[in-house]
């Protein structure tokens, strides 16, 4: 009986992973650069940083892209519950987060090693954040 109940939570873990991975990869954004306008699924955004009136978007195939709007302009544009903005600098994609480190604000490693600091004020907000969609996951 145990084995079943581990089996079917199992089951519905994966489905749910499913579906998450589904309503993601059909959300494709406009991303526009100096030199072309491109569709970009939002599952490939790892994180984006903030360059003043500039945000680089760093995606999975090690591409990255440079757009002329600021870093809150691009996260109204996202509006995702797995995006989290972790610094006024940066905005991750929660996918792609392999692990944080605690400390003072604490720091995330990417799935591509890149490591970002969290800013203190945030600290808090992030951990609640990525808790309550760990039991979505």
């Amino acid at each position: 009986m145990l084995e079943t109940n581990k089996l079917i939570s199992s089951q519905y873990q994966q489905l749910q992973i499913t579906q998450l991975s589904r309503l993601l990869s059909k959300q494709m954004i406009t991303i526009q650069t100096a030199e072309e306008i491109r569709l970009v699924n939002t599952a490939d955004i790892i994180y984006c940083s903030s360059a003043i009136n500039y945000t680089h978007i760093w995606l999975f195939d090690k591409q990255k892209l440079v757009i002329s709007k600021t870093l809150g302009d691009f996260e109204k544009q996202l509006k995702h519950p797995l995006f989290f903005r972790i610094h006024q600098s940066y905005l991750i994609n929660i996918l792609w987060l392999k692990l944080f480190k605690k400390g003072k604000g604490g720091s995330v490693i990417m799935v591509d090693d890149t490591k970002l600091e969290v800013a203190s004020r945030k600290r808090e907000a992030f951990i609640k954040h990525i808790t309550r969609l760990e039991s979505f996951l």
